[in-house]
């Protein structure tokens, strides 16, 4: 798996927005789920898209080029150090953790080929809680939807993570 956003779409550091979305459309197009079955591609098709998402955008690649993550709290900044989290325990024993934002999922969903080409309705059952669904309205040629805040939930306030869902033809399977 790469290493960094940069090696995710085979660009140097110094590359140009212009570069950078290029190469993103080919390693997606390479990659895409519905193009490649090779087990990898999902994996470099969604670390293309973050890399994308976070190169793309200037304030981002500077972030990101400067090495340093939000920080949400004095603990959670010095708990990036493992002297850091003894600092803290012993100087503030009682403080609250900080927040952590759950774990995006994913699942897949058999469908038939009629409702992949045609569009429709899906219902899913809730992956947290078997015993509840919901309803997707599936677009035409559609294979792959993103359900925010439906994913694994966050700890001490953290949000949820997002639900990513991949219908598969079902014949197919």
């Amino acid at each position: 798996m790469s290493t960094s956003h940069y090696d995710a779409l085979g660009v140097p550091k110094d590359a140009s927005i212009e570069e950078i979305k290029r190469a993103y459309r080919k390693v997606a197009m390479e990659n895409h789920p519905d193009r490649n079955t090779d087990e990898n591609a999902q994996a470099r098709f969604q670390a293309a898209a973050e890399a994308y998402a976070i190169l793309s955008d200037p304030e981002k690649r500077r972030t990101y080029d400067s090495g340093f993550r939000r920080v949400r709290s004095v603990q959670d900044l010095f708990s990036r150090v493992h002297l850091g989290q003894k600092l803290v325990a012993a100087m503030l024993p009682k403080a609250p953790a900080a927040p952590r934002d759950g774990v995006d999922s994913l699942i897949t969903v058999k469908v038939s080929e009629e409702t992949i080409r045609d569009g429709g309705i899906v219902e899913v059952r809730a992956p947290r809680d078997p015993d509840h669904s919901f309803v997707i309205h599936l677009e035409p040629g559609y294979r792959w939807c993103r359900v925010t805040g439906m994913g694994e939930p966050g700890q001490r306030g953290g949000t949820s993570g997002d639900l990513y869902i991949h219908f598969a033809d079902s014949a197919g399977v």
